[in-house]
């Protein structure tokens, strides 16, 4: 719940879980007091936040919010996602196979780096361990 995850350079914050929490709970209070009544709609920077408001509002733990997460474009009617998930009815995301033209140009992307992809990338880092790349 508050472990960071490693910085990136994606423009998503490296908060933790418990931090995603406090500022959407703060986010939701403010919805709360100044559009009470009223159908909102959130657009996040991060799709972690809305998986982390479903797994909230359904009442399950936060830890387990990936069976929450969207497809890109992808949306929850909370109300019905609440319903859903009480009667048992809520199927998490299951993304499609890749093609076989994906796994493809996948596997050439890869190649094309070769070596450099442990040299000059965060996941090289990480792989090799941290003060091993300079």
């Amino acid at each position: 719940m508050d472990d960071v995850p490693e910085p990136n350079d994606d423009g998503t914050p490296n908060d933790s879980l418990n931090e995603v929490f406090t500022r959407l709970r703060n986010t939701i209070l403010k919805i709360e007091t100044c559009y009470s009544g009223e159908d909102v709609v959130l657009i996040p920077g991060d799709s972690n936040v809305l998986s982390v408001l479903a797994a909230a509002t359904c009442g399950v733990e936060l830890q387990q919010h990936a069976r929450f997460t969207l497809p890109p474009g992808g949306f929850y009617d909370l109300a019905e996602l609440v319903r859903a998930t009480d009667e048992n009815r809520f199927e998490g995301l299951v993304l499609p196979l890749p093609s076989e033209e994906s796994i493809a140009a996948g596997r050439a992307a890869i190649r094309e780096m070769g070596p450099r992809i442990f040299s000059d990338t965060s996941a090289g880092s990480w792989v090799l361990g941290p003060g091993v790349l300079r």
